[in-house]
């Protein structure tokens, strides 16, 4: 990311041994350790951009996380999340996302088609990556 220009990388994860292997690459400027299911401990717009990978798979942090992360990013701009394709409608992800869509939270400027994740149990998982503009 430092080599693209991004100056400032913020990690936020809710496991302490995952903010040690992140802390090991060098690749942070802030590593601060908390829950999506609670307030950040950010001010409201702080962040040009929010990235969650891995995060929103198996129900691990429900969909209410979406206003959370998108209350981080200044207006204009963006959220981009990684999804298990199987989980965006059984975990209640796509109603968030069309909620807060409608609400003029944010609007959906890319999604990419599924591509292969993991092989679980013998069958093919895919995974989506969506990317909002914070209105």
């Amino acid at each position: 990311m430092r080599a693209a220009g991004v100056a400032n990388v913020v990690g936020f994860d809710l496991s302490p041994a995952m903010l040690t292997r992140a802390g090991a690459t060098l690749a942070y400027t802030e590593l601060h350790q908390g829950s999506l299911l609670e307030p950040l401990p950010f001010a409201p717009g702080r962040f040009a951009a929010a990235v969650s990978v891995g995060v929103f798979t198996c129900g691990h942090v429900g969909p209410a996380a979406f206003a959370v992360l998108a209350g981080s990013v200044a207006a204009g701009g963006h959220v981009t999340l990684s999804f298990r394709s199987d989980a965006i409608d059984s975990l209640g992800y796509a109603v968030e996302m069309d909620r807060l869509e409608r609400a003029g939270t944010w609007q959906l400027v890319e999604r990419t088609e599924p591509a292969p994740l993991i092989v679980e149990q013998g069958k093919a998982v895919d995974m989506i990556v969506m990317t909002w503009r914070v209105l």
